[in-house]
């Protein structure tokens, strides 16, 4: 069951824009949902600041990056080029999503409105305007412009400063996980919080003991999940695991003494995928990555013609005595066609892919080869996942 993060925020508050993007990311990484609250920064009883006047500048002064520069950066969001309304409250955009949560499209509405303050510069806190936008997320929009009119669930909406700091809620946004607020925060603080929510990792892969390896490589395994079926990736989804699978890899990669993935693995996941081994690399033969991408950004990036040879240099000169091949498919296939491979970590997702042509661990099913030998080596079971863990059989 996924898990519901509540989320105090303000339309009008850019910090709010990071976060919208910021939660996209916890969805597609981890089996959470979220619940925005809405907290009204500028209630009809709070006027608006008077601007203080602008200082002097000196013109020979070069720009320097505020912190909402720093944030947007960081998260990949390009700077704002659209001019948003001028001291524009929010309480009727606040409303439409407390009508919306009552059909179960709150987030919807959410995200709809967002669009259209930060990609579109519109009025969305004027009635007309909303309830136009709603027709194609709610079933009755008349009802939603209702609520609207005679303010129906205003018990629902926190005014600053005093009713909110009550409420422990002293920014927008503010993220409530596991018994924790976090006000303003990058994305890796809050990724960790939500690791460390719900029932704690098992340790079925920490201290992990592996064969002394070979004189010429790294000892090396490839960490996959499947569905049922066999399939590594759906249609709408780059990775198949659900949060606990993905909380168990975690813990393996620690195992290790560096890791390698693809960069087609990265390019489907730019915003999500990062390793927790010592060192962590990237195959590229055109370099071409995305940008803002947490894993590139940290991550060596390698260009091998001879996988042999690059293995043989990582045991020699570096002394990486293991390492973990994380996909995709066709990484894997020529690391087992090399006879590079020494273990497979597998997990069994709960789900049926229902696609005509499954890519497997190892490319397409229509891909022909010589079978390879594996052996058990142990199994587990959390949550609806199976945890398998082979050694590869030599002749």
């Amino acid at each position: 069951m996924a898990i519901t993060i509540p989320v105090a925020h303000d339309f009008i508050c850019p910090w709010c824009w990071i976060a919208v993007s910021q939660a996209n990311r916890l969805k597609r990484e981890y089996d959470v949902e979220f619940d925005w609250l809405g907290y009204e920064l500028y209630p009809a009883s709070l006027d608006w600041p008077i601007p203080s006047p602008a200082g002097m500048t000196d013109p020979n002064r070069p720009l320097t990056p505020g912190r909402l520069d720093l944030a947007l950066a960081a998260e990949g969001i390009a700077p704002f080029m659209i001019a948003r309304p001028h001291h524009m409250r929010s309480h009727n955009a606040h409303l439409a999503v407390e009508y919306a949560k009552t059909e179960e499209k709150g987030e919807e509405m959410v995200r709809a409105l967002y669009e259209e303050l930060f990609l579109r510069g519109s009025v969305i806190n004027d009635p007309d305007f909303i309830e136009h936008l709603s027709r194609n997320i709610v079933s009755d929009s008349k009802a939603l412009r209702r609520a609207i009119n005679y303010d129906l669930f205003a018990d629902k909406i926190v005014p600053f400063e005093g009713a909110a700091h009550a409420a422990g809620v002293f920014n927008v946004p503010t993220f409530f996980i596991g018994g924790g607020r976090y006000a303003e925060q990058p994305y890796s603080v809050l990724r960790n919080a939500v690791e460390k929510i719900d029932q704690p990792v098992p340790g079925f892969w920490r201290s992990l003991i592996f064969p002394e390896p070979p004189t010429d490589r790294p000892y090396t395994a490839v960490v996959m999940a499947q569905t049922a079926d066999g399939a590594v990736s759906l249609e709408d989804k780059a990775y198949v695991g659900t949060r606990d699978d993905l909380l168990v890899m975690r813990t393996l990669e620690e195992q290790f003494d560096a890791s390698l993935v693809g960069a087609e693995t990265v390019r489907k996941a730019p915003k999500t995928w990062y390793s927790r081994s010592p060192n962590s690399f990237i195959l590229s033969r055109s370099g071409d990555l995305p940008q803002g991408s947490e894993y590139a950004k940290r991550a060596s990036l390698v260009d091998v013609s001879d996988l042999s040879d690059w293995s043989d240099q990582l045991r020699k000169r570096h002394g990486i005595k293991s390492l973990l091949i994380e996909g995709g498919p066709s990484i894997n296939r020529l690391f087992f066609e090399l006879e590079l491979v020494d273990e497979i970590f597998l997990t069994i997702a709960p789900t049926i892919s229902m696609v005509e042509q499954v890519k497997t661990i190892i490319g397409p099913s229509k891909q022909k080869g010589s079978p390879i030998s594996l052996k058990l080596v142990s199994e587990h079971k959390w949550g609806d996942e199976l945890f398998v863990r082979y050694r590869v059989v030599r002749p």
